[in-house]
């Protein structure tokens, strides 16, 4: 099996991770065994424990989609479209691919969703909601993607402090650290290349709350 989910597609900083894990019978029960689950309900010691345990067991791909690019696509596309493209990508990295292929649905219609990217790649998608909560090879898929993300943002937030001294916190309009580093640009301020433009929130810089809008 195939599990394929993202990491960051809401943030207001830094790029959008998808990653892609591959699981035999034998490998997705060791992944049960060690406590693999959504990357959200782990810790980043532990989530990082868990990455190094998935890629030395499985094949595993990734994309890493800056916000340039991003902002570029969002003049043509959606988000979904964006997204879904990207899962595509990782999923043709995967050689002779007879497996099932497991997706973390982030359209509101898991079957359109599915169906679209199934078109896009050629091969039979499972399109679900939660996936990474029922599939464990989706959660190690996600585990992966929130920690190569995560790896993305502190080397972006340590440049930032050393260029700006400011970090740059999680790159979510909810965190006060991100919302003090938009608000120390002004409007006439050339943004660092790693915000996302394309977002309200970057264009309400000045009027930003701690609740600021998340796309």
């Amino acid at each position: 099996m195939i599990g394929v989910d993202e990491a960051g597609r809401g943030p207001v900083l830094g790029p959008l991770v998808v990653a892609g894990v591959r699981a035999d019978d034998d490998t997705m029960a060791s992944l049960t065994s060690w406590g693999v689950k959504d990357s959200k309900l782990l810790s980043p010691k532990r989530r990082a424990e868990l990455a190094e345990k998935i890629r030395d067991a499985c094949e595993v791909h990734t994309v890493v989609f800056p916000a340039p690019d991003i902002d570029a696509e969002r003049c043509h596309h959606s988000l979904n479209a964006i997204e879904r493209r990207l899962f595509g990508d990782v999923i043709l990295m995967f050689d002779d691919v007879t497996d099932v292929i497991v997706v973390d649905c982030c359209d509101t219609m898991e079957e359109r969703f599915g169906s679209l990217l199934a078109k896009e790649v050629g091969k039979e998608i499972v399109s679900r909601h939660g996936a990474d909560r029922a599939f464990p090879v989706v959660a190690a898929a996600s585990i992966i993607a929130k920690t190569v993300r995560d790896h993305e943002m502190a080397c972006l937030s340590e440049g930032a402090v050393a260029r700006w001294g400011i970090p740059t916190g999680s790159g979510y309009p909810s965190d006060p650290a991100t919302v003090r580093f938009l608000e120390a640009f002004g409007p006439q301020d050339d943004l660092p290349p790693f915000v996302r433009k394309s977002w309200k929130t970057v264009t309400r810089r000045g009027q930003l709350t701690l609740d600021a809008y998340d796309e």
